[in-house]
């Protein structure tokens, strides 16, 4: 399917991309030179890229400097009542994110897979908005996301001031066996692995969206999710040399088989309701248990390409 995307999210992804790697690039130039860090210079070097960036967007649309920032804000607020809803949905969604995370941040009580997990459901509720209503919009808010956590964690593993206290406060207490102090990826997987699907088939409208575009959310957001809460709730079959539990695959078996029927009822493709193509599911929920079972790490990322694998 040829996608085409109009020139605006085009220029503001190319721009994001290039001013995010540079800042990403000399931010670990300075930390592998172990050249000693001021916050001024990491200030400095953010904005010569957002200079940058800012340059490239008014280039590319051929728009006059001073009218960049209205015509974008005016690019992502119109598109009708629709639009307006799923931006006020996603807005729900990251308020309801970081008021948890700064909940967690000041509660004594030692975190869980289960607080974890709460970001699985807010980020699948926002894809599943995005792909039902506005997947362009969508692909251009991840990769403003994506970019905002590579600038956020830059800021906080160079140790910028004043943002970087906070920002370890509130980041390590969710730290995991994938993750360091000085290097967080955990929201890089998830981001990745939720939204992979809406980058290997890229979708400009709705009409385009296919039950291959779940794959991120069923395997990631919901079967992982489940498979983890399950499988420290009731898990007591532990697989061999692993501390996953074949209570928890199961869970995740059945949590994605669902998750993707009820995909296919959003998308109205009853079409693809027969008994073989659900064995098809089923065997694919099989697959992304197993190697769920058996990754040690970077399950987030690695799960989304098996399920997308088996889908159409």
């Amino acid at each position: 399917m040829d996608v085409q995307f109009d020139p605006i999210s085009s220029s503001v992804i190319s721009a994001a991309s290039i001013g995010t790697t540079w800042i990403v690039l000399s931010s670990v130039w300075n930390k592998r030179s172990l050249r000693p860090h001021s916050s001024a210079a990491f200030y400095a070097n953010f904005l010569f890229a957002a200079t940058v960036a800012y340059i490239w967007v008014a280039h590319r649309l051929s728009i006059p400097y001073v009218n960049v920032i209205p015509f974008l804000f005016d690019y992502v607020i119109t598109g009708g009542k629709a639009r307006h809803c799923l931006l006020l949905f996603w807005l729900i969604c990251l308020s309801a994110s970081v008021i948890f995370m700064i909940a967690a941040a000041n509660q004594t009580q030692e975190i869980t897979t289960v607080h974890r997990k709460f970001f699985h459901l807010t980020v699948s509720l926002i894809a599943v908005a995005g792909l039902q209503y506005d997947p362009q919009l969508t692909t251009l808010a991840v990769v403003l996301v994506a970019c905002a956590f590579a600038c956020i964690e830059c800021i906080r593993s160079l140790q910028v001031q004043p943002f970087a206290g906070w920002l370890d406060g509130a980041c390590i207490v969710f730290l995991d066996e994938q993750d360091s102090h000085s290097l967080i990826l955990t929201p890089f997987y998830l981001l990745v692995g939720v939204f992979s699907p809406l980058f290997l088939s890229p979708a400009a409208t709705a009409s385009q969206v296919t039950l291959k575009h779940f794959a991120g959310v069923a395997t990631v957001g919901v079967g992982d999710s489940m498979a983890a809460i399950c499988g420290r709730r009731f898990g007591r079959t532990k697989w061999p040399g692993s501390r996953k539990s074949v209570e928890g695959s199961l869970a995740l078996v059945v949590s994605q088989s669902i998750a993707l029927l009820l995909a296919i009822h959003l998308l109205k493709k009853y079409e693809l309701l027969t008994f073989g193509y659900f064995c098809y599911i089923l065997l694919g929920a099989f697959v992304c248990a197993i190697v769920e079972g058996v990754c040690r790490s970077a399950d987030n990322i690695i799960l989304p390409f098996v399920g997308y694998w088996f889908l159409r």
